[in-house]
């Protein structure tokens, strides 16, 4: 009896849901952060910072370069006018870390940006989980729900 089979396939991913985490390091000194480049080793569509050396400086995410000079200020100084979403809630009187946004977007993107100020002192030392599946992540409790 003779089978005639097919190749097998392999899926495109195997093992779950694909996540990176992206590993961000701003200056230590000189003032916030502006246009910081990310790129991704693919397109991800959700972002969560999941840790941060100091919790209380504060994070924008953007799509394009908002080309702002912040001139060796710490702190981030928004004109309203800013195409970002925050990242963080920054309150410089808090002891605990604020990680307030999921970001969700509809597309996926392999690059973005981020201003990063340093109102609480100290290097900008962040991790962002960034996924590829649209429900590879539900965050649950929280300030997220």
């Amino acid at each position: 009896m003779s089978t005639n089979c097919q190749p097998l396939r392999s899926r495109l991913y195997v093992g779950g849901p694909q996540f990176f985490y992206a590993h961000v390091t701003g200056q230590a000194i000189g003032g916030a952060d502006a246009d910081f480049h990310v790129t991704l080793p693919f397109p991800c569509r959700i972002f969560q910072i999941v840790s941060i050396f100091a919790a209380q400086n504060s994070v924008f995410f953007h799509l394009n370069q908002l080309n702002k000079q912040y001139a060796g200020n710490n702190a981030i100084a928004a004109t309203g006018k800013e195409e970002w979403i925050p990242m963080t809630n920054q309150i410089v009187a808090s002891a605990a870390p604020f990680y307030w946004s999921v970001i969700r977007l509809h597309d996926a993107i392999k690059d973005f940006y981020l201003d990063m100020g340093h109102e609480n002192g100290g290097a900008n030392v962040i991790t962002i989980l960034c996924a590829a599946e649209p429900d590879a992540l539900e965050v649950l409790g929280g300030p997220w729900t």
